[in-house]
């Protein structure tokens, strides 16, 4: 008889917490769940019509903190304004919203969940708060319109998927406190083709295929060699090199299969967005190959051609500088180059 009274009491207070669970609140288009020992409210639902969306900042005389989700396939909805005291956004929250083209995420919120806005298709910008210290697996898995994002200065670890497939990224910034890049973070984004990219020193990790499919040109390493995982720049352009910095460790040729190279900048990361020879000559000019191959075969073998390589670099952005200024000088050293380009190419001895 004590068991069978037990296991009432047992269920009945089971059966309260499953009802406020169960059956949701309501509020507008929004169901929530009242959090009173919390003193929030979780936004569970949305049933409107779409469009422009606005999170209430006060349900049933309590703030709104929480998003767990609720929005997730909704495709009428264009843009979500949520209230600044949002501090956390659920896994899936608005995955699939492909009409989605502009969202705020509120200063205060130091939780993103997995896959929140995945295959959020038409979002061309977001801001990431700056207290957010990781990027969730898949948290923009599949966003193709993506074209900028800013990833904050505390962050110290990169999701697996967090990036993959957005295909409209065009460059990406890495910040310099990051440790860990997960698998396939930015796997297939197709955007970054041509580009280089850079690798903090406190990178230790970075997972299997992360950055395949990019079409990466380079990758320069800040640190010493990290753990690397499988196929990581498989895919990326013919002629990817691996630059690191004199001195550091870990680094062997090939490294995972690629040709490696002290950086010619002295640095991590390419001088400028262009060398002065892609000034002079013009971006797409089929010449600047020769001259990549006799930077790369034979000044980069000896160490008066490395040192050569380093003051050029080094002195990129000042020659740049002198070439926008005077057409005249960027004429005579265009003829130069043009000149020149087939003199060192890789065809002649």
């Amino acid at each position: 008889m004590r068991f069978r009274k037990l296991t009432f009491i047992v269920s009945f207070i089971g059966l309260m917490f499953l009802s406020s669970s169960a059956f949701a609140l309501q509020s507008g288009d929004f169901t929530y769940d009242l959090l009173s020992w919390q003193n929030e409210v979780a936004i569970t639902g949305y049933t409107g019509a779409g469009g422009a969306v606005v999170i209430p900042t006060i349900i049933d005389n309590t703030p709104v903190k929480m998003i767990f989700g609720g929005f997730q396939d909704k495709t009428s909805i264009t843009s979500i304004t949520m209230p600044d005291a949002i501090r956390l956004i659920g896994d899936h929250a608005f995955s699939g919203c492909t009409g989605l083209t502009s969202i705020n995420i509120p200063g205060n919120v130091t939780n993103i969940g997995d896959y929140a806005f995945s295959f959020c298709t038409s979002l061309t910008n977001v801001s990431i708060p700056s207290i957010v210290t990781e990027i969730s697996p898949g948290t923009f898995f599949g966003c193709t319109g993506l074209t900028n994002i800013n990833i904050p200065g505390n962050v110290t670890n990169i999701g697996d998927y967090a990036f993959s497939s957005c295909t409209g990224l065009t460059s990406i910034n890495i910040p310099g406190n990051v440790t860990n890049i997960g698998d396939r973070a930015f796997e297939g984004c197709r955007g970054l083709s041509n580009t280089s990219l850079s690798i903090p020193s406190k990178v230790v990790s970075i997972g299997d295929f992360a950055f395949s499919s990019c079409g990466l040109i380079a990758a320069y390493f800040c640190g010493n060699a990290p753990t690397m995982g499988e196929n990581v720049f498989l895919y990326c352009a013919t002629g990817f090199t691996i630059y690191y910095i004199d001195g550091s460790i870990g680094f062997t040729s090939p490294f995972y299969g690629f040709p490696i190279m002290v950086s010619p900048t002295g640095k991590c990361k390419p001088a400028g967005s262009l060398c002065p020879a892609q000034k002079a000559l013009g971006e797409d000019n089929p010449k600047l190959e020769n001259l990549r191959d006799f930077r790369d075969s034979r000044l980069a073998n000896s160490v008066v051609g490395r040192k050569v390589i380093q003051i050029y670099y080094t002195n990129a952005d000042s020659i740049n500088a002198a070439l926008e200024r005077s057409p005249a000088l960027r004429a005579v050293t265009r003829r130069v180059l043009e000149v020149i380009a087939p003199m060192v190419g890789k065809n002649e001895e």
